[in-house]
């Protein structure tokens, strides 16, 4: 956080700057300096007398503290569930905590890289025993999978994946399963360090999140091929994510945008859905968007179940 507090002075320092050169420029007995560099020199000093505000709004809404009450958790770690666990997390998990989207989840990935823009150090944290969650609870990790809050009581970027807060309880604690006994895996990423302009764009709302007081339960419907389960798998994959809450491409910024689905929705068949993704798996590329390869982790009855909720989605 130091580089967003040395910023912030900087901006200051040029707003009282900028307001210092106003006042002596107005108090100019040439014309031209009085009006033209009076006035410059103020509206410069507004500007960054707004920008720090906006960012000291913005610091204060990204290091301000939630309390959360989880319920206590207990982990089975079975077979069945570790499993389960390790199947959600490489759908879902590896796309921010992975570098190649591949187990283990080491972490790596840069919120500036995804954004395209200079967002400071805030990398996807290594989640294998050999990161910090070996310190945390189960509770911790439960806290901060359902509400995007971190153990230290502030939001972390998970606060802003509404398909990660779709998970169901169960799905949840089999990520915890899995995460618990994978092997250690040892990185050394750079510290979490927003930059000025995450500030700004956390105090325009961008980067907002509702944090409940509690945990309200999530049961998954039971696994089917129909659009009720269809639908859960919708959620937790985040399709809107990129595609728009209508599937249409608008997506707000910064995050980039997919292409409008609904014409090929509307067009394709269940077989040939299946093939699309297979196919576009086999030749993804790390800069594609679409992540095909976590979405052909799917089973073959939660792609279909997601084929007739897509179906039904566009047809409405």
């Amino acid at each position: 956080m130091s580089g967003l507090y040395v910023s912030l002075v900087i901006v200051l320092a040029l707003a009282v700057l900028f307001g210092w050169l106003a006042f002596k420029a107005f108090k100019s007995p040439k014309g031209w300096v009085k009006w033209l560099g009076g006035i410059l020199a103020s509206l410069l000093a507004l500007l960054f007398a707004g920008i720090t505000v906006a960012g000291i709004y913005g610091t204060m809404q990204m290091t301000k503290k939630y309390t959360v009450i989880v319920p206590a958790v207990t982990i089975a770690g079975t077979a069945e569930q570790v499993a389960r666990g390790e199947s959600v997390a490489e759908r879902l998990c590896v796309g921010c905590h992975s570098l190649d989207s591949e187990l283990p989840l080491s972490g790596g990935s840069s919120m500036s890289e995804a954004a395209g823009m200079p967002l400071g150090d805030v990398y996807a944290p290594n989640l294998t025993p050999g990161g910090e969650i070996a310190d945390w609870s189960d509770e911790d990790l439960f806290r901060i999978i359902r509400t995007g809050v971190h153990k230290e009581g502030r939001l972390s970027a998970m606060a802003t994946l509404p398909g990660v807060k779709a998970l169901s309880d169960e799905d949840v604690l089999s990520v915890i399963a899995y995460l618990r006994q994978t092997a250690p895996v040892e990185t050394d990423w750079p510290k979490y360090s927003p930059s000025l302009l995450l500030a700004l764009l956390s105090a325009a709302g961008l980067f907002s999140a509702d944090v409940p007081a509690d945990i309200t339960p999530i049961i998954a419907p039971e696994k089917a091929a129909n659009t009720e389960y269809g639908k859960y798998v919708f959620e937790y994959m985040e399709c809107i994510g990129c595609h728009g809450e209508q599937l249409d491409g608008v997506v707000p910024p910064p995050f980039p945008a997919g292409p409008d689905i609904r014409p090929l929705v509307r067009s394709i068949s269940l077989a040939d859905f299946v093939h699309l993704i297979e196919s576009n798996t086999a030749a993804a590329t790390p800069d594609d968007i679409m992540v095909w390869k976590n979405l052909n982790r799917l089973d073959d009855v939660e792609k279909q179940a997601l084929f007739l909720y897509l179906q039904e989605f566009v047809g409405r």
